[in-house]
């Protein structure tokens, strides 16, 4: 596992390319009796992954099981494409990716496969920006939460939200609400276009989708 971060001020631009954190055997895996299972990145001016794998590691009591993404400054912002988020857990906090943004940044989701992640919510994928958020031709399937949204939540209150071609399936959530995704935003614009879901679990509430306060909504 790893963290980097910057105590006062700002790191440069964080770059990671054909990084393996974890894996499938036992011997791969990160534990992390608290914080983040398999890396953080905090404070950066701006953060882009390419070809990496989260795989099987663990934050048994808070935080983020699989990759976490806070407070980047930049006008670059956040870019993670062509990645997988594997089976993470997350006793206390969220599964697989976590992207909190700063205002004016952009976040970028792209060919993501975000699968089989376990958290008490937000077990696939939790992003938190107020600026930009696109998020296209990514699988977010299978993951468990216990309290709430098992695929995907997206939070904004300035910007707007797009989520192009994305398949969020068989989420479930075991003692909950919101088991494929949940969509929180003021006013900003949201737009999900050739996207497919289905097949999502809940004990209470919205099984496939639910939104709060959303500015306007246009699905194709």
């Amino acid at each position: 596992a790893f963290y980097l971060g910057s105590g006062s001020g700002r790191m440069g631009n964080v770059v990671l390319t054909d990084v393996v954190v974890g894996g499938p055997n036992a011997a791969d895996q990160n534990y992390a009796d608290g914080g983040y299972g398999g890396g953080s990145v905090t404070r950066a001016e701006s953060v882009s992954v390419t070809n990496s794998l989260f795989q099987s590691n663990v934050s048994q009591n808070a935080e983020v099981g699989g990759f976490r993404v806070d407070n980047v400054g930049g006008e670059g912002g956040v870019t993670i494409v062509n990645s997988r988020f594997l089976d993470n857990k997350a006793k206390t906090g969220r599964g697989g990716l976590s992207v909190s943004n700063n205002p004016a940044s952009t976040v970028l989701l792209r060919d993501l496969t975000i699968s089989g992640n376990t958290a008490a919510y937000s077990a696939g994928a939790d992003v938190t920006n107020n600026g930009l958020v696109i998020f296209s031709n990514s699988t977010i399937s299978s993951n468990t939460a216990v309290d709430y949204t098992g695929g995907l939540s997206v939070t904004a209150n300035s910007g707007s939200i797009t989520l192009d071609d994305l398949t969020i399936t068989n989420n479930r959530v075991t003692d909950g609400n919101r088991g494929g995704f949940d969509i929180a935003s003021n006013t900003v614009p949201v737009k999900i276009r050739r996207s497919m879901i289905a097949g999502n679990q809940i004990t209470k509430g919205t099984g496939g989708y639910a939104g709060s306060g959303a500015g306007s909504i246009v699905r194709n």
